[in-house]
């Protein structure tokens, strides 16, 4: 059986859930409920790590890319697809 909860929103995320709803044709009930779903299926924690913790570890571990990769990736990226052609 469900239960009925009562939260307050501040004005600028209810705008923002009203908006995705009508976009979705969902309720805002179905959006909220859908959001609670995905949060309580992730492990204990895992939004409080930032992500790049997770993978500090593998940081700096390829060698022969280019030093300026991170400033780059959209030219690089952009470069590989036109090579594939």
């Amino acid at each position: 059986m469900e239960r009925q909860v009562s939260i307050r929103l501040p004005a600028t995320l209810l705008d923002e859930l009203e908006r995705r709803a009508r976009r979705r044709k969902r309720t805002r009930a179905a959006m909220i409920r859908a959001a609670l779903d995905a949060y309580v299926a992730l492990p204990d924690g895992a939004l409080e790590d930032h992500p790049a913790d997770r993978v500090r570890d593998l940081l700096g571990s390829v060698e022969g890319l280019p030093a300026d990769l991170a400033t780059s990736a959209d030219a690089y990226l952009a470069d590989l697809g036109a090579q594939r052609r």
